[in-house]
């Protein structure tokens, strides 16, 4: 039998439900407090970088991407949807996959995958190579 022990919570004012318990797990306590310590932070910087990958293509073609590329206004607003499509298409089958194969699995590799992809979308010398790396960047997202 785990080891829990009821906490009472007061009732609230104006209610007369002083019969709500809450359980306390001191086992259950400690594993939150490590996700909290160790798979949070991790999380939250790759929440981060994804946020700055989408905001420098804006800098990126300030700074020349458009006309290394040779590419027109159209070209680029096509290169900066095309991260979405794959996107949302692969939501679904991505939870869906989540299930099957296990987040301790899929989220290192996809988040590998990601970098990998980000990283070398720096080395692009051409429209379709940013058309590419882009489509593959949202997928893994």
């Amino acid at each position: 039998m785990p080891h829990t022990e009821k906490v009472y919570s007061a009732p609230e004012p104006g209610s007369d439900d002083s019969h709500d318990a809450v359980l306390f797990d001191p086992k259950l306590e400690k594993i939150w407090r490590k996700i909290d310590l160790f798979v949070l932070p991790v999380v939250a910087m790759f929440y981060l970088l994804s946020f700055l990958d989408r905001t420098n293509f804006g800098n990126a073609r300030v700074a020349g991407l458009q006309k290394d590329l040779n590419m027109s206004n159209h070209q680029y607003s096509v290169a900066l949807t095309v991260t979405y499509v794959p996107y949302i298409v692969a939501e679904l089958p991505s939870n869906l996959l989540l299930k099957t194969v296990g987040p301790n699995l899929m989220l290192p590799t996809m988040l590998t995958l990601w970098g990998v992809i980000t990283t070398l979308q720096g080395v692009v010398k051409s429209y379709e190579g940013l058309l590419a790396c882009r489509f593959f960047l949202g997928l893994c997202e």
